[in-house]
Protein backbone atom coordinates (compact mmCIF):
# COMPACT_ATOMS: atom_id res chain seq x y z
CA UNK A 1 0.00 0.00 0.00
CA UNK A 2 1.01 3.08 -1.26
CA UNK A 3 2.30 5.41 1.66
CA UNK A 4 0.02 9.05 2.32
CA UNK A 5 1.47 12.38 2.76
CA UNK A 6 0.32 15.70 3.36
CA UNK A 7 1.56 18.73 0.87
CA UNK A 8 1.60 21.99 1.38
CA UNK A 9 2.27 25.24 -0.82
CA UNK A 10 3.25 28.15 0.46
CA UNK A 11 3.28 31.53 -1.29
CA UNK A 12 6.13 34.24 -0.77
CA UNK A 13 4.84 35.23 2.69
CA UNK A 14 4.91 31.76 3.99
CA UNK A 15 1.16 31.38 4.34
CA UNK A 16 -0.47 28.27 2.98
CA UNK A 17 -1.80 28.70 -0.41
CA UNK A 18 -2.55 24.56 -1.11
CA UNK A 19 -3.41 21.59 1.03
CA UNK A 20 -3.36 17.80 -0.32
CA UNK A 21 -3.02 14.68 0.20
CA UNK A 22 -0.17 12.81 -1.76
CA UNK A 23 -0.08 8.84 -2.75
CA UNK A 24 2.36 7.33 -4.35
CA UNK A 25 3.83 10.92 -5.27
CA UNK A 26 0.71 11.81 -6.73
CA UNK A 27 -2.46 14.16 -5.70
CA UNK A 28 -4.94 11.56 -4.02
CA UNK A 29 -7.58 12.47 -1.89
CA UNK A 30 -8.85 16.08 -0.50
CA UNK A 31 -7.15 18.81 -1.68
CA UNK A 32 -7.99 22.42 -0.28
CA UNK A 33 -6.99 26.14 -1.64
CA UNK A 34 -6.52 29.40 0.71
CA UNK A 35 -6.71 33.05 -0.27
CA UNK A 36 -4.46 35.27 1.60
CA UNK A 37 -6.51 35.60 4.51
CA UNK A 38 -6.56 31.88 5.06
CA UNK A 39 -10.04 31.58 4.22
CA UNK A 40 -11.14 28.16 1.99
CA UNK A 41 -11.85 29.06 -1.31
CA UNK A 42 -12.45 25.90 -3.04
CA UNK A 43 -12.17 22.09 -1.70
CA UNK A 44 -12.03 19.28 -4.48
CA UNK A 45 -10.79 15.72 -4.28
CA UNK A 46 -8.12 14.14 -6.54
CA UNK A 47 -7.68 10.31 -7.17
CA UNK A 48 -4.52 9.20 -9.05
CA UNK A 49 -3.56 12.97 -9.90
CA UNK A 50 -6.65 13.63 -11.48
CA UNK A 51 -9.73 15.68 -9.84
CA UNK A 52 -12.13 13.11 -8.98
CA UNK A 53 -15.55 13.83 -7.26
CA UNK A 54 -16.81 17.02 -5.32
CA UNK A 55 -15.50 19.97 -6.15
CA UNK A 56 -17.11 23.44 -4.33
CA UNK A 57 -15.80 26.95 -4.62
CA UNK A 58 -16.43 29.91 -2.12
CA UNK A 59 -16.41 33.77 -1.86
CA UNK A 60 -14.36 35.57 0.65
CA UNK A 61 -17.40 35.43 2.67
CA UNK A 62 -17.62 31.47 3.07
CA UNK A 63 -20.16 31.81 1.01
CA UNK A 64 -20.57 28.94 -1.82
CA UNK A 65 -20.31 30.44 -5.31
CA UNK A 66 -19.94 27.28 -7.33
CA UNK A 67 -20.30 23.26 -7.09
CA UNK A 68 -18.91 21.18 -9.79
CA UNK A 69 -18.63 17.49 -9.82
CA UNK A 70 -15.51 15.74 -11.99
CA UNK A 71 -14.57 12.48 -13.08
CA UNK A 72 -11.03 11.55 -13.51
CA UNK A 73 -10.25 15.15 -14.27
CA UNK A 74 -13.04 15.82 -16.36
CA UNK A 75 -16.20 18.04 -15.32
CA UNK A 76 -18.91 14.92 -15.49
CA UNK A 77 -22.13 15.36 -14.22
CA UNK A 78 -24.16 18.52 -12.75
CA UNK A 79 -22.57 22.45 -12.07
CA UNK A 80 -24.64 24.63 -10.33
CA UNK A 81 -23.67 28.26 -9.57
CA UNK A 82 -24.66 30.50 -7.16
CA UNK A 83 -25.62 34.54 -6.44
CA UNK A 84 -24.41 36.78 -4.12
CA UNK A 85 -27.66 35.83 -2.14
CA UNK A 86 -26.74 31.90 -2.04
CA UNK A 87 -29.71 31.48 -4.57
CA UNK A 88 -28.87 29.31 -7.76
CA UNK A 89 -28.32 31.18 -10.76
CA UNK A 90 -27.12 28.45 -13.27
CA UNK A 91 -27.93 24.39 -13.44
CA UNK A 92 -25.68 22.81 -16.38
CA UNK A 93 -25.13 19.59 -16.79
CA UNK A 94 -21.73 18.05 -18.05
CA UNK A 95 -20.69 14.70 -19.73
CA UNK A 96 -17.10 14.29 -20.01
CA UNK A 97 -16.29 17.93 -20.20
CA UNK A 98 -18.84 18.81 -22.44
CA UNK A 99 -22.20 20.38 -21.81
CA UNK A 100 -24.49 17.21 -21.92
CA UNK A 101 -27.91 17.82 -20.76
CA UNK A 102 -30.23 20.79 -19.58
CA UNK A 103 -29.30 23.77 -18.53
CA UNK A 104 -31.12 26.80 -16.65
CA UNK A 105 -30.72 29.94 -15.75
CA UNK A 106 -32.37 32.25 -13.14
CA UNK A 107 -32.44 35.58 -11.93
CA UNK A 108 -32.69 35.79 -7.98
CA UNK A 109 -34.47 32.33 -7.61
CA UNK A 110 -36.66 32.82 -10.38
CA UNK A 111 -36.60 31.05 -13.61
CA UNK A 112 -35.94 33.08 -16.73
CA UNK A 113 -34.18 30.37 -19.49
CA UNK A 114 -34.17 26.59 -20.51
CA UNK A 115 -32.09 25.25 -23.25
CA UNK A 116 -29.82 22.00 -23.76
CA UNK A 117 -26.96 20.66 -25.11
CA UNK A 118 -26.09 17.55 -27.06
CA UNK A 119 -22.00 16.71 -26.56
CA UNK A 120 -21.11 20.61 -26.00
CA UNK A 121 -23.58 21.90 -28.85
CA UNK A 122 -26.72 23.50 -28.34
CA UNK A 123 -29.44 21.27 -29.68
CA UNK A 124 -33.43 20.97 -28.75
CA UNK A 125 -35.61 23.24 -27.44
CA UNK A 126 -35.01 26.49 -26.37
CA UNK A 127 -37.64 28.66 -23.51
CA UNK A 128 -36.93 31.79 -21.82
CA UNK A 129 -39.16 33.61 -19.40
CA UNK A 130 -40.94 36.72 -18.00
CA UNK A 131 -40.22 37.90 -13.95
CA UNK A 132 -43.97 35.27 -13.73
CA UNK A 133 -42.23 32.52 -15.27
CA UNK A 134 -44.36 32.57 -18.07
CA UNK A 135 -43.30 31.55 -21.66
CA UNK A 136 -42.29 34.74 -23.74
CA UNK A 137 -40.46 32.70 -26.50
CA UNK A 138 -40.24 28.99 -27.12
CA UNK A 139 -37.63 27.79 -30.01
CA UNK A 140 -35.43 25.32 -30.82
CA UNK A 141 -31.88 24.45 -31.98
CA UNK A 142 -30.03 22.21 -34.37
CA UNK A 143 -26.32 22.13 -34.52
CA UNK A 144 -25.67 25.18 -32.61
CA UNK A 145 -28.20 27.17 -34.28
CA UNK A 146 -31.76 28.32 -33.89
CA UNK A 147 -33.57 26.41 -36.40
CA UNK A 148 -37.45 25.88 -37.29
CA UNK A 149 -40.49 27.41 -36.10
CA UNK A 150 -40.18 30.33 -33.04
CA UNK A 151 -42.31 31.60 -31.08
CA UNK A 152 -42.95 35.02 -29.25
CA UNK A 153 -45.65 35.64 -26.25
CA UNK A 154 -47.08 38.46 -24.61
CA UNK A 155 -47.37 38.33 -20.50
CA UNK A 156 -50.99 37.22 -21.23
CA UNK A 157 -49.73 34.05 -23.38
CA UNK A 158 -51.04 35.77 -26.50
CA UNK A 159 -48.67 34.85 -29.67
CA UNK A 160 -46.73 38.43 -30.66
CA UNK A 161 -44.94 36.98 -33.60
CA UNK A 162 -44.63 33.94 -35.42
CA UNK A 163 -41.35 32.85 -37.43
CA UNK A 164 -39.06 30.35 -39.62
CA UNK A 165 -35.49 29.86 -38.71
CA UNK A 166 -32.90 27.70 -41.16
CA UNK A 167 -29.46 27.34 -40.03
CA UNK A 168 -29.36 30.14 -37.71
CA UNK A 169 -31.06 32.44 -40.19
CA UNK A 170 -34.59 33.95 -40.86
CA UNK A 171 -36.39 31.63 -43.87
CA UNK A 172 -39.74 31.68 -44.92
CA UNK A 173 -42.63 33.13 -43.29
CA UNK A 174 -42.98 35.72 -40.68
CA UNK A 175 -45.95 37.00 -38.96
CA UNK A 176 -46.64 39.83 -36.09
CA UNK A 177 -49.46 40.36 -33.98
CA UNK A 178 -51.62 43.47 -32.37
CA UNK A 179 -52.26 42.86 -28.87
CA UNK A 180 -55.97 41.93 -29.54
CA UNK A 181 -54.55 38.99 -31.68
CA UNK A 182 -55.24 40.70 -35.05
CA UNK A 183 -52.39 39.70 -37.61
CA UNK A 184 -49.75 43.31 -37.79
CA UNK A 185 -47.03 42.14 -40.51
CA UNK A 186 -47.00 39.14 -42.50
CA UNK A 187 -43.23 38.88 -44.66
CA UNK A 188 -41.06 36.74 -45.75
CA UNK A 189 -37.20 36.33 -45.01
CA UNK A 190 -34.33 34.92 -47.43
CA UNK A 191 -31.48 34.39 -45.26
CA UNK A 192 -32.12 37.02 -42.55
CA UNK A 193 -33.13 39.25 -45.57
CA UNK A 194 -36.54 40.61 -46.45
CA UNK A 195 -37.44 38.98 -49.86
CA UNK A 196 -41.07 38.91 -51.08
CA UNK A 197 -44.50 41.46 -49.89
CA UNK A 198 -44.63 42.63 -47.06
CA UNK A 199 -48.11 43.25 -45.74
CA UNK A 200 -48.59 45.32 -42.54
CA UNK A 201 -52.25 45.63 -40.93
CA UNK A 202 -54.43 47.61 -38.96
CA UNK A 203 -55.76 46.64 -35.57
CA UNK A 204 -59.16 46.09 -37.06
CA UNK A 205 -57.66 43.52 -39.65
CA UNK A 206 -57.87 45.57 -42.56
CA UNK A 207 -54.61 45.95 -44.80
CA UNK A 208 -52.77 49.16 -44.27
CA UNK A 209 -49.65 49.14 -46.40
CA UNK A 210 -48.01 46.26 -49.13
CA UNK A 211 -44.28 46.87 -49.69
CA UNK A 212 -42.06 44.51 -51.63
CA UNK A 213 -38.29 43.91 -51.25
CA UNK A 214 -35.77 42.12 -52.89
CA UNK A 215 -32.62 40.37 -51.18
CA UNK A 216 -33.44 43.17 -48.08
CA UNK A 217 -33.59 46.24 -50.22
CA UNK A 218 -37.46 47.72 -51.43
CA UNK A 219 -38.59 47.39 -54.46
CA UNK A 220 -41.40 49.74 -56.23
CA UNK A 221 -43.69 52.39 -54.42
CA UNK A 222 -45.06 51.41 -51.01
CA UNK A 223 -48.82 51.37 -51.41
CA UNK A 224 -50.85 52.61 -48.61
CA UNK A 225 -54.64 51.81 -47.54
CA UNK A 226 -57.10 53.79 -45.98
CA UNK A 227 -59.18 52.29 -43.39
CA UNK A 228 -61.66 50.47 -45.07
CA UNK A 229 -58.80 48.58 -47.29
CA UNK A 230 -59.04 50.38 -50.27
CA UNK A 231 -55.60 51.87 -51.60
CA UNK A 232 -55.17 55.42 -51.21
CA UNK A 233 -53.20 58.01 -53.89
CA UNK A 234 -49.69 57.72 -54.49
CA UNK A 235 -47.65 59.41 -52.23
CA UNK A 236 -45.25 62.27 -53.55
CA UNK A 237 -41.79 61.20 -53.35
CA UNK A 238 -40.38 63.72 -50.41
CA UNK A 239 -43.37 62.29 -47.98
CA UNK A 240 -41.18 61.52 -44.93
CA UNK A 241 -42.68 57.87 -44.51
CA UNK A 242 -40.48 57.23 -47.25
CA UNK A 243 -37.64 57.02 -44.73
CA UNK A 244 -39.00 54.05 -42.86
CA UNK A 245 -38.93 51.96 -45.38
CA UNK A 246 -35.44 52.50 -46.49
CA UNK A 247 -35.39 51.75 -42.40
CA UNK A 248 -36.62 48.84 -42.55
CA UNK A 249 -34.31 47.46 -45.52
CA UNK A 250 -31.22 48.70 -43.52
CA UNK A 251 -32.69 46.76 -40.65
CA UNK A 252 -33.60 43.78 -42.79
CA UNK A 253 -29.73 43.47 -44.10
CA UNK A 254 -28.31 43.78 -40.19
CA UNK A 255 -27.43 47.77 -40.22
CA UNK A 256 -29.25 50.05 -37.21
Amino acid sequence: MSEIAERLELDEAGRVRQRYELRGGIPDGPALSYDEEGQVVRSAKFRAGALDGDAVSYDAKGRVTQRAAFLEGLVHGEVVLYDESGQVSQRMSYRRGKPDGECLLYNSGRLVMRFHYRDGVREGEHLTYDEKEQVTFRGAYRDGKLHGEAFWYMPDGKLVRRAVYRDGKLNGESLEYHDNGELHEKAHYVDDLLDGVLLRYRRTGKLEERLTFQKGKPVGEPIEYDDKGQPRAKRPAADPKLSWLEKRAIRSAGGA
